[in-house]
């Protein structure tokens, strides 16, 4: 399994994922992951008042591969990634993680947030952190 991060900021969605799609789908077997992580600031940062932590409550997601990248209507199955959208509100950094390593047909998943960078890998990583690599 090949998982790739992608930070999205100048471009639209639209550019990234035709381009996206002419260097690293050649071969029809990969998937495109876009997600957005949503937070509260309910918690203090240890020995800290003032300061909050972000803790994810909310984690859309929409993935696509070549066959379904340009039809919009996401609540269509796809043949070859089936369902196409969700929204995890449990625990939805598991939840993602768990989507995006679970077993499937595709040699690659890409994915993509808008700021990958400085904010939505982090609880991606900490995850990881925590709980081990997807191989463990």
């Amino acid at each position: 399994m090949h998982i790739e991060t992608y930070v999205h900021k100048e471009t639209s969605l639209d550019d990234l994922s035709q381009n996206l799609t002419i260097k690293h789908i050649k071969d029809n077997r990969a998937k495109i992951v876009f997600y957005d992580f949503k937070t509260q600031q309910n918690m203090h940062v240890e020995r800290g008042y003032k300061t909050r932590v972000h803790v994810p409550n909310l984690c859309v997601v929409q993935q696509v591969c070549i066959y379904c990248l340009y039809d919009d209507y996401m609540i269509k199955l796809s043949q070859h990634c089936r369902i196409r959208e969700y929204i995890f509100d449990k625990d939805p950094v598991k939840q993602f993680v768990d989507l995006i390593t679970k077993p499937h047909t595709f040699s690659r998943t890409i994915c993509i947030a808008h700021n990958a960078k400085v904010f939505n890998a982090q609880f991606i990583l900490q995850y990881f952190a925590m709980k081990g690599s997807p191989n463990q």
